[in-house]
């Protein structure tokens, strides 16, 4: 393989590795304004690789950066759907946790730093992105709200008077 053919693909698939990390830390949503942060990085491959030079046409280059491109918003969009599943377990564990802890002591806690070490070993966390995301929730003399974000801006909550969970936009 020739220096340049390796270094188009180190290229797309760097590019292939940071637009799905993109979408799996939701750092953007794959929205009309990232769509054109992928035609740009398009350019940027097209350039780096010769597309625009002798040895390689241009619709070659451009093929591959959108193969690039939709293979990674696929990538994350997988990825995604698997953190949400998980993030929803966590919380529900979460929530069984708080009902407990009300159950035993009269009252929900007051931050879910209370269930530690009695329930959980640490804080738990949803599994969105690389690290995880805290999960946000808020103590009522009646009961408590428990919510985690979720991809493109929305949010899922939990009301412990309703007993249910719904989606927010």
């Amino acid at each position: 393989m020739k220096t340049k053919e390796t270094i188009e693909l180190v290229v797309l698939f760097a590019l292939f590795v940071a637009l799905t990390l993109g979408g799996v830390c939701m750092a953007f949503p794959f929205t009309p304004g990232v769509i054109l942060v992928c035609w740009i990085f398009l350019a940027i491959v097209c350039a780096l690789s010769g597309g625009f030079r002798r040895g390689m046409r241009l619709g070659q280059a451009m093929f591959g950066a959108l193969a690039a491109i939709l293979a990674s918003w696929v990538a994350s969009g997988v990825i995604s759907s698997i953190q949400q599943s998980a993030t929803q377990q966590v919380a529900s564990s979460v929530v069984s946790a708080i009902e407990h802890y009300q159950a035993t002591n009269g009252a929900p806690p007051a931050s879910l730093d209370q269930l530690v070490p009695g329930y959980f070993r640490s804080v738990p966390m949803t599994c969105f992105g690389l690290g995880g995301e805290t999960f946000f929730y808020h103590s009522r003399s009646s009961g408590f709200r428990l919510s985690y974000g979720l991809p493109y801006m929305m949010l899922r909550v939990y009301d412990s008077d309703k007993h249910t969970w719904r989606t927010k936009d």
